[in-house]
């Protein structure tokens, strides 16, 4: 459990400070940059040219044409929106890493079979390391697994377990990125990556421990793990694309299969960052609860967060060609006995932008998320497929209105307090469903606020079984000071409703307050 916690303090590290990295690179190279000229679209199909700063690696500079580099006629896109650099080159291959094509004498020319067949044996080298560590290093007891352990399980039903709540719902998701990250990094596409973790996460049940197969994990798992592996994937390698040892060290600590596959199969052209907005937080946190270690609201406690949104909503030109060309991340950690960590991640699946008028704009389609909460006095995580919609309309004067919605089907959840249902664990497994509404209003481009509510029900089976609902109404604010320095504060109200086994009906109510200096940007 204390090794989950120290691997999700490490990762979040990494990851806040990822897009200031992109940030501080993509803002020095722009001093240095020489001016080009390129197709701008705007809506309504109008078309118009401009003068403005490119930063083209020199790579791809030996790829393009004089129109790109500022001779000849400008390109002229093929459809409202889409990237002239993109129109130049020509479409990204469907299956392809990251950075698509490779320049000459970069990535090594592997066939696909080739690359499946590094996948698949870096996915069983991590299957039998965890194996090998539990057994001979951890010496559990769980880990001794045999031909009749085996045939048991191959036997059995499948059932919930009763591990650890940060194991189950932190632990398992992150081992699911590294088989994801074996595959995706490997330059195999989104939807073949994902059979990487499913059958991962298979044979772990079957034959990685002595327990009896869980359900639960075959879930969490897989599910998890490509939402949380598709994120940490793409912020790496935007990272490493930037060059530099620090960023390659970052990089290699958000997605280390990526890196190791970087040197085995070698690098790709860098694919374009699309719009992002960010803000890297430190600051400190406090609430009021039951729950063990909870601090007092005369005690906060040291907090370190970040929020990502890849692809914003309403630009123009975001170009959602593959799952996860837009997804919207949030994380946090606060350092108490019990930590206070959240990792709250959605991703568009599939979906398509909307235009309905000239100053709104936006996207919709199918989202997969994948939440962790344990910033609140009630414990939260789910697994989620749902449809929902995220755009933005300009009001004018400098202010936007920013909303986003989804409802979804929670495939696996697990939320709980401390109270304990007899033997075992101490929270409730099962299906549910969960919303999230957010409105901001934005003045572009100092000052944003809003509110959000988010609503989870999970349907608890076996000792936990009863239906448990949680509702988070929360309200904040960010300003930006002097460039990208800012300050912020959050304050969130939790309400939670639970009918246990025997039919009675508890409620219970707390308080999170967050304030943090901020290093903003997008």
């Amino acid at each position: 459990m204390a090794s989950s916690r120290l691997i999700a303090f490490a990762a979040l590290l990494a990851l806040a400070a990822a897009p200031a990295r992109i940030h501080a690179a993509t803002e020095g190279e722009r001093e240095s940059a020489a001016p080009t000229t390129r197709t701008v679209v705007g809506r309504g199909d109008v078309v118009q040219t401009a003068a403005v700063t490119e930063v083209i690696p020199a790579e791809a500079r030996a790829l393009a044409t004089p129109a790109l580099l500022g001779g000849g006629a400008p390109p002229q896109p093929t459809k409202a929106g889409s990237s002239p650099l993109r129109a130049e080159l020509g479409p990204l291959p469907p299956d392809s890493t990251f950075g698509g094509e490779p320049f000459p004498g970069g990535a090594r020319a592997f066939t696909e079979r080739r690359r499946l067949g590094i996948a698949t044996s870096e996915a069983l080298a991590i299957h039998f390391t965890m194996m090998g560590w539990n057994r001979y290093v951890g010496n559990a007891e769980w880990s001794h697994v045999s031909g009749d352990s085996l045939e048991r399980n191959l036997r059995s039903r499948w059932v919930l377990d009763d591990d650890d709540f940060w194991v189950n719902q932190f632990g398992h998701p992150y081992q699911g990125t590294w088989s994801y990250a074996a595959a995706r990094s490997a330059g195999l596409g989104f939807w073949t990556s994902t059979a990487f973790p499913i059958a991962a996460s298979a044979l772990w049940e079957l034959g990685g421990e002595t327990t009896l197969p869980s359900v639960n994990d075959q879930v969490t798992t897989p599910v998890a793990g490509i939402v949380l592996g598709e994120a940490l994937w793409r912020v790496a390698e935007a990272i490493r694309a930037q060059g530099g040892t620090v960023n390659e060290v970052i990089a290699g600590m958000l997605s280390p299969m990526s890196a190791l596959n970087g040197q085995i199969l070698g690098r790709t052209a860098p694919r374009p960052i699309p719009s992002t907005r960010f803000a890297l937080q430190l600051g400190g946190i406090a609430g009021d609860g039951a729950r063990v270690g909870w601090p007092d609201t005369s005690a906060p406690r040291p907090y370190l967060g970040v929020e990502l949104t890849w692809g914003l909503p309403g630009d123009p030109d975001l170009e959602l060609d593959e799952p996860f060309d837009h997804f919207v991340l949030q994380g946090g950690y606060g350092a108490v006995s019990d930590p206070l960590a959240v990792m709250r991640i959605r991703g568009l699946l599939v979906g398509a932008k909307v235009e309905p008028a000239e100053t709104v704009g936006g996207l919709w389609g199918l989202f997969l998320s994948f939440d962790f909460d344990t910033t609140g006095p009630y414990r939260v995580s789910t697994s989620a497929l749902g449809v929902g919609a995220s755009g933005r309309a300009e009001l004018g004067g400098g202010l936007a209105l920013e909303t986003s919605a989804v409802a979804s089907a929670i495939l696996m959840g697990a939320m709980g307090d401390r109270p304990r249902f007899g033997e075992g664990r101490d929270y409730r497994f099962g299906p549910g469903e969960q919303a999230v509404l957010d409105v901001r209003l934005r003045a572009d481009p100092r000052v944003s606020g809003g509110v959000a509510l988010r609503q989870y029900l999970v349907l608890g089976d076996g000792p936990g079984a009863g239906a448990d609902v949680l509702v988070e109404t929360s309200a904040g604010f960010l300003l930006q000071i002097v460039g990208p320095h800012a300050v912020g504060a959050e304050v969130a109200h939790h309400f939670r409703w639970l009918r246990d086994v025997s039919g009675a009906l508890v409620t219970g109510e707390g308080d999170v307050v967050r304030v943090y200096y901020a290093l903003a940007g997008g």
